[in-house]
C-alpha cells in the first residue's frame, strides 16, 4: 500500500456505548459529514467522544501487523453490524503501534468525510528496506 486508500476517511466520535454482548468492545457512533453517523464497533480503550479519527469505510485496504494488507467489511461483532474500523497508527502504516487508535488533531474536523490523504500531515514509517531512508 503505496498511498492511504481513499477508502480511508476523517470522521468524528460523536457517541460512545457499551457492547451488549461483550465487555470488551464499545459501540461507536461515526460522523463522516453523511445524513446518519456510522456504527462502528471498536476494542480500542483510548477514544472517547468528540475525538476526530481516521475511519476506513468497508471495501477499504489498511496493513495488518505481519506486514500484509487487509481487506475492511462490513460484518456483524458479537450480533452488531460494523461499517468500516477506526484505524490505528500502523493500520495507516506510519507506526508499529496497533493497540490504539490514532487520534487526529482537532483541527481536521473541517475534513469530514475527505480522504486522509488528502489532508496531507501523516508521514509513512520507514522501513528498513526503503530505498530512500
Amino acid at each position: 500500500m503505496e498511498k492511504l486508500d481513499p477508502k480511508i476517511i476523517v470522521g468524528k466520535i460523536v457517541k460512545l456505548g457499551p457492547h451488549p454482548n461483550a465487555d470488551k468492545l464499545q459501540i461507536v457512533r461515526v460522523d463522516i459529514g453523511q445524513k446518519e453517523p456510522l456504527n462502528i464497533i471498536c476494542g480500542a480503550g483510548n477514544i472517547k467522544e468528540g475525538q476526530i479519527i481516521p475511519v476506513v469505510l468497508p471495501g477499504g485496504m489498511v496493513k495488518t501487523p505481519g506486514g500484509g494488507e487487509f481487506l475492511v467489511g462490513e460484518v456483524a461483532i458479537r450480533g452488531i453490524k460494523s461499517t468500516g474500523m477506526l484505524c490505528s497508527p500502523l493500520e495507516l502504516g506510519i507506526s508499529d503501534n496497533h493497540e490504539e487508535i490514532l487520534i487526529l488533531p482537532a483541527k481536521t474536523a473541517e475534513y469530514l468525510g475527505r480522504p486522509l490523504r488528502e489532508v496531507g500531515f501523516l508521514k509513512p514509517k520507514k522501513y528498513s528496506n526503503d530505498s530512500n531512508h
